[in-house]
């Protein structure tokens, strides 16, 4: 797998883990902070095998972390949700 593959891939999986963040389900918003890890790998990987592929590593690795965020958001605001239902 080339540079260019590699890129395109990263920004696939980017955006696969952003549409699982849409989820309500907790255990698969967990599985798309996972793709969403290794759409960053991947396009660390891209730009590490050819730097001109940029374009396609800097779309990967900013959608990857956007999903990573939004993946991760959630479930911790129902971790703090029940925290607080608890001590209250």
């Amino acid at each position: 797998m080339d540079a260019k593959q590699m890129g395109m891939l990263s920004v696939a999986l980017g955006l696969v883990s952003v549409a699982m963040s849409l989820l309500p389900l907790i255990p698969l918003q967990l599985v798309g902070a996972a793709v969403g890890a290794g759409g960053v790998w991947c396009s660390r990987r891209s730009k590490k095998m050819d730097y001109r592929a940029d374009m396609f590593s800097t779309i990967g690795i900013v959608s990857s972390v956007i999903g990573i965020l939004l993946c991760l958001f959630v479930p911790a605001l129902f971790i703090i949700a029940n925290v607080v239902k608890l001590v209250a």
